[in-house]
């Protein structure tokens, strides 16, 4: 049975952020994106994932269907969604078991979703700040980000993450996840997504 929207939100946990969202402007940092309002070409975007397993190998995962914009006008806000049902790491078996009720539960939580509402300029990139929510549970994503002007008016960001997969609620069979021996608990995202001003 699929959750209602009033169910989700009454059923919601906040993971607290433990990495600050306050950061630095760099004078003569180069803007993240000019004004304007991008939305992101799902054809030439990527969304993608890496866990290790057996603390060995790694385990890349990448979601097909997914949108995003992000707000320059002003300031930079971004929001974006991503169909969990669109999940491919390669192996059918695995995908069905993470698209169950026991992992992500696309039936009843159909989308993670993100929305950032601060960019500031770092060291050597930016650094997006924001909330994700994977099932009932929200919990902060930080981004570190480059864009770069591509020669057709676009713009290209590649952006890195990492969150705790457990703080997300994301656990796998009790056999699996004794001693962390198979799946790690670190899960880095990887966004490289290109944008077009709407």
């Amino acid at each position: 049975m699929q959750a209602t929207e009033a169910s989700r939100s009454a059923r919601r946990i906040v993971v607290p952020m433990s990495i600050s969202s306050v950061g630095r402007t760099a004078p003569g940092h180069a803007v993240f994106l000019p004004p304007g309002v991008w939305t992101v070409d799902r054809q030439f975007s990527t969304v993608a994932f890496v866990v290790r397993h057996l603390r060995l190998a790694r385990v890349r995962g990448r979601f097909a269907a997914f949108a995003g914009r992000i707000d320059a006008a002003s300031s930079v806000g971004a929001s974006g969604t991503v169909d969990v049902a669109s999940i491919d790491t390669g192996e059918p078996l695995r995908d069905e078991h993470l698209r169950g009720e026991g992992f992500f539960d696309a039936g009843a939580f159909p989308q993670i979703e993100y929305g950032a509402d601060q960019v500031v300029a770092d060291a050597e990139d930016w650094r997006i700040s924001g909330w994700m929510t994977i099932r009932d549970v929200t919990g902060p994503l930080v981004l570190h980000a480059n864009s770069t002007a591509q020669d057709d008016g676009s713009m290209r960001i590649a952006a890195r993450g990492e969150i705790s997969r457990r703080a997300f609620g994301l656990e796998w069979s009790g056999l699996v996840e004794a001693g962390g021996l198979a799946v790690s608990d670190r899960v880095a995202i990887e966004l490289d997504i290109v944008v077009r001003r709407s």
